[in-house]
């Protein structure tokens, strides 16, 4: 008999009671929710059958799992880095019962599957697993095999981190009460990843930093932040919230400006000599309290200081930097504001910014319709820049005049200027949420044209941010678009029943709203191919190329989650 514990974590909807859609995503929940509490029993104890479960969740008539044919692991090392990375994969494992076995074969093969990882990691892990359910499909007679990946960290101080992950395929059996039981286990370690040598960054903050009173806005979250402060001032639910670095001051040394919720002060931190930094923006006129989502510190009069644009909920600010400090120069209305990037569109010798801008569904504002290809999101905007007097910015919405009106309410988060025909003009490439990705090609005039179905970067899937840069050293910039990764969005869109009536063009649209990031290697004709690399991230916002090892190829940065909540009843989105 199952224990208490394990009736909990394994119920299930029967197949008859709900649609198959409904079905598989609820096995699915339950296995990954006892994988979760076999591996808190394997930390535990080292013994994943230690736990409450034990071994009574493994069914009498359990067969093992054929061993899979030994993969040759291809392996890739950074040697010329002082601290190389290495990683090591194999092949996925796939799902063969073994009829001449029993039930503690199958044991042994849970077991063996941990063991594993143990020996991956050089030890024990020192936390939990992180356990994605990536398939569910129907095996017949109320069996279901379930397909899921869990990666372990093993962080010791005085030695490497390293992290294994693993393919796990579980066949589970479900009965007339609709509790679940192991049927078969197959499981592989398919990469191994070590970091040689100390950890490449250290977190420095309360150093650098300092404490209170500057800091103390900073330890609070977003859902305290809604506690403490009226909802009118727009402390928002996602926190869209961003960063920026410049030399603010001119003394040579790059400084920190804050973007924080409506509210809250932003903050400038200034580097010191010392490497501490000071909080100035109140001094500098920088201290906004509308809720701010981005910055961008620009010289935007051509008198060799930095000025400032800010995004905010409620549309675009431009302060100009004076001697008495930033004074407010311009001010354009557009809710949503999400991001900001600079360029001399017109090669007049000033900078022109794009600012993206997104409906919110979240807070009820705007649904995007249809899902998959939205265009009913918020209008972006090009701000044109016509100054001719240090300190007297003169800007104008030139958005309709330069064609970037088109294709310009897609519920955008990014944008990047980039010369993609090397022709001496930046282009423009949009990364958008709900509706497809824009690719503008200037004219040379400032004048754009979209033609990202034309050279093959449309990619409808969830963007999130982008970045060009030539990731294969072919001479040619490539571009990375960071998307939204969602494995229970793979497993909804491949079912039978999803969207029924629905044409393949169409669902292969939903489908590549889950898939992960894009990857596209630009081609001798001018265009770009999908390469299928480097689709994993997560929830993934603005991943970017930057050499982390210091072997002369650029390597992916990729933050990547979402909303989670950090106490009872809050969302989790």
């Amino acid at each position: 008999m199952l224990s208490s514990l394990a009736l909990l974590a394994l119920q299930a909807p029967a197949p008859g009671a709900v649609d198959e859609l409904q079905g598989s995503e609820a096995i699915a929940s339950s296995v990954s929710r006892v994988v979760g509490e076999l591996d808190r029993a394997f930390l535990a104890s080292g013994d994943p059958l230690a736990g409450e479960l034990g071994e009574a969740w493994v069914d009498g008539d359990a067969r093992a799992v054929m061993e899979p044919a030994a993969a040759d692991p291809s392996s890739w090392s950074a040697a010329a880095s002082p601290r190389p990375v290495l990683v090591e994969r194999s092949a996925e494992v796939p799902m063969a019962l073994d009829p001449s076995t029993g039930r503690e074969d199958a044991i042994e093969d849970l077991r063996g599957s941990f063991r594993a990882v143990s020996e991956a990691l050089g030890g024990a892990p020192t936390r939990p697993a992180e356990i994605n359910a990536k398939g569910v499909e129907p095996a017949g007679d109320g069996a279901w095999d379930v397909r899921l990946r869990v990666r372990h960290l093993r962080e010791v101080p005085g030695e490497e981190a390293r992290s294994a992950k693993s393919i796990w395929t579980l066949r589970v059996s479900e009965a007339a009460d609709g509790t679940l039981v192991l049927l078969g286990w197959a499981g592989s370690v398919i990469e191994r990843v070590a970091l040689q040598g100390s950890p490449a960054f250290e977190d420095v903050t309360a150093t650098a930093l300092g404490g209170a009173p500057a800091t103390e806005w900073l330890a609070d979250s977003i859902m305290g932040l809604r506690d403490r402060l009226d909802v009118d001032v727009g402390v928002g639910l996602l926190g869209h919230h961003g960063v920026a670095v410049a030399d603010v001051n001119g003394d040579g040394l790059e400084d920190l400006y804050l973007c924080q919720p409506g509210g809250v002060p932003n903050q400038l931190w200034l580097r010191l000599p010392g490497g501490q930094f000071m909080e100035a923006a109140r001094g500098g006129g920088l201290d906004l309290v509308d809720a701010t989502t981005s910055a961008l510190f620009v010289d935007l009069d051509g008198d060799a200081d930095l000025d400032v644009i800010l995004g905010l909920a409620s549309g675009v600010v431009v302060l100009a930097r004076t001697e008495q400090g930033y004074v407010e120069a311009e001010r354009f209305e557009r809710s949503g504001i999400t991001s900001l990037t600079a360029a001399d569109i017109n090669m007049d010798g000033r900078l022109d910014v794009y600012a993206c801008a997104y409906a919110n569904p979240y807070d009820g504002s705007t649904f995007p319709l249809p899902y998959h290809d939205a265009e009913n999101g918020q209008a972006n905007l090009l701000i044109a820049n016509v100054t001719e007097e240090p300190d007297k910015l003169i800007l104008g919405d030139a958005t309709e005049e330069t064609g970037l009106d088109r294709a310009g309410s897609r519920f955008s988060f990014a944008a990047t200027f980039e010369d993609i025909d090397d022709d001496g003009d930046p282009d423009l490439y949009v990364a958008n949420d709900f509706g497809r990705n824009a690719l503008y090609i200037n004219n040379g005039t400032g004048y754009f044209r979209n033609r990202a179905a034309e050279l093959g970067v449309e990619d409808v899937a969830a963007g999130m941010g982008a970045a060009f840069a030539d990731l294969d050293r072919d001479g040619q910039v490539d571009l990375y678009v960071s998307n939204m990764e969602s494995s229970a969005g793979r497993r909804i869109t491949s079912q039978p029943g999803f969207q029924g009536g629905a044409d393949e063009p169409t669902l292969s649209l939903f489908r590549r709203h889950a898939k992960g990031n894009s990857l596209f290697l630009r081609t001798p004709d001018g265009g770009f191919v999908e390469s299928g690399l480097a689709t994993t991230g997560h929830w993934a916002w603005g991943g970017i190329p930057v050499d982390l090892d210091g072997n002369g190829w650029l390597d992916l940065f990729v933050p990547n989650g979402f909303v989670s909540a950090a106490r009872p009843g809050a969302p989790d989105l």
